[in-house]
């Protein structure tokens, strides 16, 4: 369902979708999902190095914003730290999309959209 509502209802229509082998990828609900958009199912091996860096990474971001955000106010409910790790994990994700790959030249999000994701 998140799949559907975050990401087919934001975007083109992928060719692929290329995921680990994490149970929620695999399962029958996704899977069905994945065939009735006439997407093609690709999961990566057992043990990816490359896919692990970029989950690392991106760990890594969604920490550190996290930690900013404590250390300026302390949530007193739990609206306030959900409110707090949606943030941190919208942060998070617009820094994986806008940083300019080594080898590449460009980031992600110019790769895909082919545009400059901060400026027209």
């Amino acid at each position: 369902m998140h799949f559907e509502n975050i990401w087919l209802s934001r975007y083109p229509r992928p060719i692929k979708c290329i995921h680990d082998q994490g149970t929620e990828f695999i399962g029958a609900d996704f899977q069905a999902v994945l065939h009735q958009a006439g997407i093609q199912d690709i999961p990566t091996t057992v043990r990816n190095p490359q896919a692990n860096t970029v989950c690392q990474r991106l760990h890594q971001s969604v920490g550190n914003t996290l930690r900013i955000l404590l250390t300026a106010n302390l949530p007193n409910n739990v609206t306030n730290v959900v409110e707090m790790i949606n943030s941190s994990l919208a942060t998070a994700l617009h820094a994986a999309r806008s940083t300019i790959h080594r080898t590449l030249g460009v980031s992600p999000g110019r790769l895909v959209f082919q545009r400059d994701m901060f400026l027209d």
